[in-house]
């Protein structure tokens, strides 16, 4: 009866049936009443008392204030709110960790989604979405909150002279009680203190590095990031090797994680928290343009030169509590890089799924001067140990990773596998064994370029169930070696020891 009216007249017998049980049945005649009757508006909805399933429907847009919302509540609105691709809060005084993450995982994660909130949750929220990887969500601010950036604020003359003059006399105290400890101002090493001298040269370094284009920096800015040094929360880290990654651009680098950390103007460097198999990480980065310098060895420590430590592989260990323990992303904008580009190897990056087209791109920089001496994460695609089942997976992922198969190095793997018996072998040493043999059945043929979905899944087992163990401990190990080679001793800024 009602299926040819028109739009207008539809809308208007809805809006004149006085309940909304009334609306929904009248929404529920057919398709058609129900596509124009929960059609989207252009309206926003301000979340104050209950609504029902069909008026969500209608909105693409959500404002959460400053009441408590009931979780029920709130479960309610993101099921049936199917239009919705903007939530803001607003007015609200607080917003705990919990309910960020509880809003944020509501949402429908095949939908693009932008939450817009004050500046002083940006980094929570940015925090959570990084974390997560969650790659349907863009965090904005409030368009009216948008606050200066008090760093470009001309300090006021009253204010210098009040500043300068509390800095002098408390400068003055120090050198009465500390004349021998005392750092004198030299660039960089007025930042930190002299011990880390021994790594690098302080007079060498400045920090206008500039973004550029994803496809020049690998070659460009790649080397210059050799030996650079940032200071975070008192302490200063110095990379010696880093694996490189371009993001937003799968065709460029299809390795590069779904991170959801924006277009950087200026380089800034962070300490970000990861999960893996389910335990926390931290990892130290650099990220400019659409690029990221993933640290994979380096040294650390607070500058007073009270704490030092090496570390080898993306992991950071032994951070300090004020790292560790912070739910915001501990940053700065200040990256230290040599004036004269220090020497550097290049090699494959370090990495877990090296069945991937770019894979095998070299774009791991690593120190000379460190890798020299001895000083170089474990690498995954040429380790070698003395379990040969550790060995032989670093061949098969190394042989997917580079389409290529090593033969004389296979042949000798080979034999000492195959004379082990496969009932004192695991799940993952005969998946290892496996790929051997096959990788020995096809040494004069050339095999897929693009591995099955059950071998990359294999591939992934071998890599996580056996050598990244393998990996790890010989990390720890070099690293406590490193710490015993490269403990710091103090070094006078002018020369003397």
């Amino acid at each position: 009866m009602t299926k040819n009216l028109p739009i207008e007249v539809i809308l208007s017998v809805l809006n004149l049936l006085p309940s909304e049980l009334d609306k929904f049945s009248f929404a529920f005649v057919n398709k058609r009443h129900w596509k124009f009757c929960s059609s989207p508006t252009a309206d926003i909805l301000k979340l104050k008392s209950t609504i029902t399933a069909l008026q969500l429907r209608k909105y693409c847009a959500i404002i959460i204030q400053g009441h408590y919302y009931a979780k029920k509540y709130l479960k309610h609105v993101f099921l049936h709110a199917a239009s919705l691709h903007t939530i803001t809060l607003d007015n609200r005084q607080k917003c705990t960790f919990n309910f960020a993450l509880f809003l944020l995982q509501s949402t429908n994660m095949n939908k693009k989604v932008i939450f817009i909130v004050p500046e002083r949750f940006e980094r929570k929220f940015k925090c959570i979405v990084e974390e997560d990887e969650m790659d349907h969500v863009t965090i904005k601010i409030h368009g009216d909150e948008h606050l200066i950036d008090i760093a470009k604020i001309t300090t006021p003359e009253a204010v210098r002279t009040q500043v300068e003059h509390v800095k002098n006399n408390l400068k003055r105290d120090y050198y009465l009680a500390n004349k021998e400890a005392i750092v004198m101002k030299d660039n960089l090493s007025h930042m930190i203190a002299s011990p880390i001298n021994q790594f690098f040269n302080s007079k060498e370094y400045r920090t206008d590095l500039d973004a550029v284009e994803a496809s020049r920096i690998v070659d460009e800015y790649g080397p210059k990031l050799v030996e650079s040094v940032v200071i975070l929360e008192s302490h200063w880290f110095f990379m010696t090797s880093f694996s490189c990654f371009i993001h937003n651009n799968l065709k460029i680098d299809d390795c590069a994680d779904l991170s959801k950390v924006g277009h950087q103007e200026k380089a800034v460097a962070l300490i970000r928290r990861k999960t893996r198999l389910g335990k926390d990480c931290f990892e130290l980065t650099y990220r400019f343009g659409y690029v990221e310098l993933l640290a994979t060895s380096g040294f650390f420590g607070s500058v007073d030169g009270m704490f030092f430590s090496p570390f080898l592989g993306s992991s950071v260990q032994d951070l300090p509590a004020t790292i560790t323990t912070s739910l915001q992303t501990v940053s700065t904008n200040v990256v230290f890089i040599a004036i004269e580009q220090k020497e550097f190897i290049c090699k494959n990056r370090i990495i877990n799924q090296y069945y991937k087209l770019n894979a095998k791109n070299n774009w791991g920089f690593h120190s000379k001067k460190y890798e020299d001496n001895g000083f170089s994460p474990a690498n995954p695609l040429s380790f070698e140990s003395r379990h040969v089942m550790h060995s032989a997976a670093s061949l098969v992922i190394k042989s997917f990773a580079y389409q290529e198969i090593q033969q004389e190095e296979l042949n000798g793997l080979l034999l000492k596998v195959l004379a082990q018996d496969d009932l004192s072998l695991n799940s993952v040493n005969k998946l290892i064994k496996k790929y051997l043999v096959f990788l020995n059945q096809h040494q004069n043929f050339s095999f897929s370029l693009s591995p099955t979905e059950e071998i990359k899944k294999e591939l992934i087992e071998i890599y996580n169930n056996s050598l990244a163990s393998a990996l790890r401990s010989s990390n720890i190990k070099h690293s406590k070696l490193a710490k015993q080679r490269y403990i710091a001793t103090k070094i006078d800024l002018f020369g003397k020891e």
